[in-house]
């Protein structure tokens, strides 16, 4: 039988949906990552700035520290902010994966490393989501979900194919 830790199950989660929007990023045309279809709330330059300040976040859950992003990503990606039909608005995509991908290091980093005890403490920020640190990367992991549905239905919208039709591609 296969055992696996608490805090390794959560490794797992957070990896995989991460690697999520690299499958629906696949393919995805330059000149329709800021198209957003009617009805839907965000499109594909805001998701992935929204995470890069999401993890950017979650990682001051961890250890009360937060890994650095650009000053102007958090009204343009965090809580609130509204997506702009307008791709000049956002950073060059290559800038916003870079972000997304040095914000999601470094939440694994933290989150490899921190040791066992404080898993289990209430999160280092106010987060009233979550009674432990621990539980908050499982709360990351469904908003990671959450948004890569909405991106999915976005895909689709465009006339591509879903998500999962990329996952063997």
């Amino acid at each position: 039988m296969h055992t696996i830790t608490a805090r390794q199950a959560a490794i797992d989660a957070v990896v995989f949906s991460r690697q999520l929007y690299d499958v629906a990023l696949k393919g995805f045309p330059a000149d329709k990552l800021a198209t957003q279809p009617p009805n839907l709330p965000n499109h594909a330059l805001w998701t992935i700035g929204h995470l890069a300040t999401t993890y950017a976040f979650f990682r001051s859950v961890l250890d009360g520290q937060s890994t650095t992003v650009p000053d102007s990503y958090n009204a343009l990606f965090g809580p609130g902010s509204k997506p702009s039909a307008t791709p000049s608005t956002y950073p060059p995509l290559a800038e916003l994966i870079a972000h997304l991908n040095r914000t999601h290091a470094e939440l694994l980093r933290v989150l490899r490393e921190m040791p066992e005890a404080d898993l289990t403490k209430p999160p280092a920020v106010e987060f009233p989501f979550s009674p432990t640190r621990l539980a908050a990367m499982h709360m990351l992991a469904w908003h990671d979900g959450w948004h890569q549905g909405q991106l999915s239905l976005t895909r689709v919208a465009l006339g591509l194919p879903g998500i999962l039709s990329n996952l063997n591609a």
